[in-house]
This record gives C-alpha cells, structure tokens and sequence, in this order.
C-alpha cells in the first residue's frame, strides 16, 4: 500500500518536473502503483492473516464517512498553510519570520477550536453538528479566500485566515471520537479503528498535497508564458524566460515595480485554483460530515440518567 501511493507520488512529481504526462516514466510508475494497490487489496482482505485495514471497519458505513470528513478536511486546511505562505512570501514580499507569523490567526484559532470543540462534545455529547459546521466553515472560508489580491488589508488577511483556522480546528474531535464509538466490537477493534482514520488522514494529506503542487505549479507556468506572450512587461523584465519565476521567485525582485504587479497576478491566479482545489475537497468533507452517525458522546448526565433507569428497573 504504501510502495503504490509512493510511486503515485513520484509519477506527479516526475509529470512537474522532467518529464511530460504522456511520457513512459510517468505512465509506468502510474500503471505499477495502480498494480500494487491491487496486490494488497487482494491481500490484505483475502490472504492476510494480520490485515491492515479488517472488514469489519469497511462495513461500517458511518466510521467510513467519519474518517472522509476528518481526512478531506484535514487536507483542505494542509492546502491553505501551504500555499497561503506562498502568498505572503510572493506576494507580500515578507521574510519566513513575518510569513510564520502572518499565519499566527490561523494556527491560533485552529488550535483553540479543537480544544473548544472536544469539551463541547464532551458536555453535550453532540458531534455531527460540529462536523457539518466544520466542513460549512471549512467551504467559506477557502472561498473568502478567493477575495485575496495583491493590496489586501491586515484586517482581511487575519479575518479570512482565522475562519478557516476555526473551521479546521472543529474538524478533529468530533469525527475521530465519532470513528472510534463505532469501532467493531472485536479484539483490537478500537487500536485498529484509530490506525485507520491516522492512516486515510495521512495518506489523503500527502496525495492532495502534491496535487495541489501540481494544479499550482502548471497554471503558474500556463500564466507567465501568457504574460511573456502579451508583450505586457518592459525589455528589463523580459530578457529572460518568465516560466523560471515559478522555480525561482526571488528573480522577481530584479523587475520594477510595475512589471511586479503583472507577474503578481499571475501568481495570484494560480493560488486561487489551489483554494478552489480546497473548496472542493471541504465540500467533500463537509457531505461526508452529513453522513456520520446520529449517535451522542455519552456524558455524566447520560450515564446518570442510565444509572437511575436501571435502579427503578430493579425495584
């Protein structure tokens, strides 16, 4: 399983890098990795006698759409920190020291939140309703995200960043403790449940990420060449091939001010595909949120209520 999704990786890397995506390197390493997915689904839930993943975790459609909604989520908040820092250290022209803490609102917030979040769950017992507004939050604010330009405001930066920071921070309880109160009820049901929502979390963060990677650095590159086409630029910002700027950004610092601006936009516009890439997997997040168990953390008062229940049963 993990050889596939390494090969996987390495053919979007090759398909950005050297290589186009017809080539032979790229279909190859595509065609043996699908080969070795199947090899260890065949294994895994036919063969092995110490699964990975068990069947009895598949069979429970809720656990399913639980670890979905923390796994696509996740992956959406990854999205945003990852290319977010592109955007102040591009755009706004800001060190790693201020990028760092330019993204201060939110880790703040997303931290906060799922602490918030795992003592509501733990005094209301409720949990779906904080997935579901996990992924609404999650879908607005990688929209609002959108809004971001070359000249935005501090306020809209922190506002815009602190949303998505609280969306994600509602994400993380509430499935996983949803995940884990439906684990089969064998023997290491619960330790295989968590190996199994870590294991789609990671691998959905790593495989997303890359494609992100992929959608960016291809519409940078589709961006500039058009730029460099349109003759927009002045003869110092033309003298060498604009496509390089998407490996090399500090050469953007050699252009004047107003050729900056146009090759700014071109970097905004490909940020923005990545924030639509992120919508989508939050709205994926936020579908699968709406399909998790109705079922409720049991609290103090629950148990209590129980407990009573069962003494007057008694008499």
């Amino acid at each position: 399983m993990i050889g596939s999704i390494v090969i996987v990786l390495i053919a979007i890397s090759f398909g950005v890098t050297d290589f186009s995506w017809k080539s032979a390197a790229v279909v190859v390493c595509f065609i043996l990795a699908g080969l070795l997915l199947i090899g260890f689904l065949i294994w895994n839930f036919k063969y092995s006698p110490c699964p990975l993943i068990t069947k009895s975790i598949i069979r429970i459609p809720q656990l399913n759409f639980a670890v979905g909604s923390l796994a696509f989520g996740y992956s959406a908040y990854i999205i945003i920190l990852q290319f977010i820092s592109i955007y102040f250290q591009v755009i706004r022209d800001n060190d790693s020291i201020n990028t760092g803490l330019s993204l201060l609102p939110i880790v703040i917030s997303c931290a906060l939140f799922s602490c918030l979040a795992g003592f509501i769950v733990k005094k209301t017992g409720h949990m779906k309703p904080l997935s579901i507004g996990s992924g609404l939050l999650l879908t607005i604010g990688s929209g609002i995200l959108l809004l971001l330009n070359v000249d935005a405001s501090f306020s809209e930066r922190v506002g815009f960043l602190i949303l998505t920071g609280v969306g994600c921070g509602l994400v993380f309880q509430p499935a996983l403790v949803s995940a884990q109160m439906l684990a089969p009820e064998e023997e290491h049901g619960l330790i295989m449940t968590n190996a199994y929502v870590n294991f789609g979390e990671n691998i959905c963060c790593a495989l997303f990420s890359q494609l992100s990677q992929v959608i960016y650095t291809e519409t940078l590159k589709s961006n500039l060449a058009n730029i460099a086409k349109s003759g927009k630029i002045s003869a110092q910002g033309s003298s060498f091939d604009l496509v390089t700027l998407a490996d090399n950004t500090g050469l953007l610092k050699t252009f004047s001010k107003s050729d900056q601006l146009i090759v700014k936009g071109a970097f905004i516009k490909s940020l923005h595909n990545t924030f639509y890439f992120s919508i989508g997997l939050s709205a994926i997040a936020l579908i699968c949120a709406c399909m998790m168990s109705n079922s409720r953390f049991p609290t103090k008062s629950s148990n209590k209520e129980a407990a009573e229940e069962t003494d007057e049963e008694k008499c």
